[in-house]
């Protein structure tokens, strides 16, 4: 494992005029925003959520002990390894480092058995043998170009658990087991006492989609699940693509907000997206109080983020190339913005001074008080050579403003992509 560490200064471009802003927002937008990158770790593989909500990172999933439990730290930069957590990874067919507090030697596992009996491999029509393609459900049929689903029968005993580990004794503290159905992490809060896990209910018959989401949370003072919650999304008939019907979850740092939506695209041939009756719902949970609101969301929503009070939250439209501010109360629409086509991911700085749009051509940062923008960084001034994204398909963040991202690399047409995990991540910072 080699770790390369890179220092360059904020990178700057030229901001709007002070006299064009209001008089609150040029004292707000007195600092310096910019991005800094930092390094880049070498095989570290991008974890979809995050050990700790400021300074830790880990990687992602293992299955079979296959490989050793990583953590990389944001502010020393360095890579720490926790190999005894191989051992108890041999009871579980996945294991996930979701919690790390090296101050308290503690560490927090996602734990679950196999997932299947078996799996029930396809015969082609043709005769031939099918190719698996990844990270679906799927087969290939080189000959006759068929898709085929192959028959999965799951494990009535499938378990999946959270386990509280100190690492100084190397000792399961204690477990809790969160059910049999298929789960999924929203991580840990900002202040180290609760895990939130989520499931999705999926069902379609007669043409009709039914999705449910279901919010469980664990109290790691009680060591027991101490909140549920459930959301109803619309029922869907006829959809020309179901997998666009999809739920996507954002939860706030500290858990007490959690965003869910559905995913919409639009064409010309559907200028409102293919979600009209009713259009592309969007609902914000307040766990406080065990409630919730619904609104309408933009169609391809890539990037949201709630401010650092939950007061607000911001969404970005791909498509529309416009971001949303939203009331996180009352989900009421405050204001709007065109950014530029290609709005993927959404950053505020560690104060939330700044609100950054990770875009097609580079990064934009904008006051989040008036969605007025006080930069605009090129892709090439911070990547030298690379002129234009083709994609940003997964992006990690902390309230530190760090993220990280896997390495770019160019296409045939000149856009510019990137690996979504390994071999390389790369460690930036947003400034103010």
């Amino acid at each position: 494992m080699i770790f390369k560490l890179v220092l360059l200064g904020p990178i700057l471009a030229d901001s709007p005029s002070a006299a064009a802003a209001p008089h609150h927002a040029a004292r707000r937008i007195s600092g310096s925003p910019g991005v800094r990158k930092l390094g880049s770790i070498s095989n570290f593989w991008l974890q979809r959520y995050r050990a700790d909500n400021t300074r830790y990172l880990a990687n992602a999933d293992l299955r079979f002990s296959a490989a050793t439990p990583r953590i990389y730290d944001a502010q020393t930069r360095k890579v720490s390894f926790l190999p005894f957590l191989n051992r108890l990874s041999k009871r579980w067919y996945r294991t996930r480092l979701v919690y790390y507090d090296a101050a308290r030697g503690i560490a927090g596992l996602w734990v679950h058995k196999s997932p299947s009996m078996g799996i029930k491999e396809p015969t082609c029509k043709c005769g031939g043998k099918s190719v698996p393609l990844p990270g679906s459900l799927m087969r290939y049929c080189p000959c006759s170009g068929e898709i085929i689903r192959i028959s999965l029968k799951l494990r009535k005993d499938l378990d999946y658990r959270y386990v509280h580990v100190d690492l100084k004794t190397q000792r399961i503290l204690w477990t809790v087991r969160l059910g049999a159905a298929n789960m999924a992490g929203l991580g840990v809060d900002s202040a180290g006492k609760h895990f939130m896990a989520y499931r999705i209910h999926h069902r379609t018959t007669g043409g009709r989609t039914v999705q449910r989401v279901e919010l469980i949370r664990v109290s790691f003072n009680d060591r027991k699940i101490d909140w549920t919650y459930s959301v109803q999304m619309p029922t869907r008939t006829g959809l020309q693509f179901p997998g666009l019907a999809k739920v996507k979850l954002v939860a706030s740092s500290d858990l007490r907000k959690v965003f869910i939506h559905e995913y919409d695209e639009r064409d010309r041939s559907h200028p409102k997206g293919y979600l009209t009756s009713p259009p592309a719902q969007g609902v914000i949970v307040d766990v406080a109080s065990s409630s919730h609101v619904t609104f309408k969301v933009p169609v391809t929503s890539y990037g949201a983020v709630f401010d650092r009070m939950n007061r607000f939250l911001y969404v970005s439209s791909h498509q529309l190339g416009r971001i949303y501010k939203f009331d996180a109360r009352s989900g009421r629409l405050e204001k709007s913005v065109y950014q530029g086509y290609g709005a993927f991911f959404l950053i505020l700085s560690k104060t939330g001074r700044y609100l950054y749009c990770i875009h097609m051509h580079g990064i934009n940062a904008f006051d989040p008080v008036t969605l007025k923008r006080v930069r605009s960084i090129r892709l090439s001034q911070i990547f030298p050579g690379h002129r234009k994204f083709l994609s940003v398909p997964t992006l990690l963040a902390l309230d530190s403003g760090d993220f990280f991202m896997g390495l770019l690399k160019k296409t045939r047409s000149g856009m510019s992509s990137y690996t979504e995990q390994g071999p390389v991540l790369l460690h930036l910072r947003v400034t103010e």
